[in-house]
């Protein structure tokens, strides 16, 4: 049998200005992040774990930000999809902008920084559900950095108004594992799941636990969690790279993401690794 290809569906690059990101520059946690991290870093890192194939993801509120990332994956051809930003909160601006990026194959999907968004409600407003609407009818899909019930729950909103619009949700909604709390996230996952254009990624593993052995097993139920409720046809893995150099290196967070998955079979296994997220994002894998 062939070795199922590996996808690393959620990473970053960036140039490390002072003061031009203030979720790096106020974060006294972030300092180590504060150097820039780019493509022949990551690639190493890559070829070391066995990953053969990622997507990149936005780390900033801003057009220059995916200007970058499509210019970068031209140049490196490991990189399979891009999900960049737009002007959601401006229907005609992001019709503008989805005009211009109809001649860039790669961008996939598009994500805004909703977590540090000074507005709660910015996933549901008014001028972002219409511009979610122009995403639905050009086949573009939506990440979904929901770090909150309310945001979760804006998700089923979402899912409710636009049922052919993909929507994935990063770092499995940041469920509270530190503190032991299984709800109201398993409920809310459950329910989001009866949702069948929403998946969900395993990654962004330090933010909510250990990469440690420890920090694994305290990890998994809330995995199989999502695996049994969404199934392996709709769950992908993502690194979160660089921020994941905060609680180890790239290959420690990969492997112990991976060893998650020891209970699934072989065609399951394919399925995260890989094939879920061909499917979600239009790969081609």
């Amino acid at each position: 049998m062939s070795k199922p290809v590996a996808v690393d569906t959620h990473h970053h690059f960036w140039r490390y200005v002072k003061g031009r990101d203030a979720w790096l520059d106020n974060r006294e946690d972030f300092a180590q992040l504060r150097r820039d991290f780019l493509a022949p870093e990551f690639e190493a890192h890559l070829r070391a774990s066995g990953v053969d194939r990622t997507v990149i993801v936005q780390a900033a509120n801003t057009v220059e930000d995916t200007e970058s990332m499509v210019a970068t994956a031209k140049q490196f051809p490991f990189i399979a999809g891009i999900v960049g930003w737009l002007p959601l909160d401006d229907p005609k601006a992001t019709e503008a902008r989805l005009n211009l990026y109809a001649d860039e194959p790669l961008i996939k999907g598009v994500r805004h920084l909703i977590l540090i968004d000074p507005d709660p409600n910015w996933q549901v407003r008014p001028g972002v559900i219409e511009s979610m609407g122009l995403l639905a009818e050009r086949g573009y899909t939506w990440d979904s950095n929901a770090g909150t019930v309310a945001h979760l729950e804006q998700v089923v909103m979402l899912a409710e108004r636009y049922p052919h619009l993909k929507q994935v949700i990063d770092h499995l909604g940041k469920p509270t594992i530190a503190a032991g709390l299984e709800q109201p996230w398993t409920s809310l996952m459950a329910r989001i799941a009866t949702y069948p254009n929403v998946f969900v990624k395993i990654s962004g593993i330090g933010h909510v636990t250990s990469i440690t052995d420890g920090g694994r097993v305290a990890f998994q139920p809330f995995v199989d969690h999502i695996l049994e409720r969404f199934g392996p046809q709709r769950v992908m893995l993502g690194s979160n790279w660089p921020v994941a150099e905060l609680f180890g290196n790239f290959e420690q967070t990969w492997s112990t993401t991976l060893a998650l998955l020891n209970g699934c079979s072989p065609i399951d296994r394919a399925q995260i690794l890989g094939q879920s997220a061909s499917r979600f994002y239009g790969l081609g894998l």
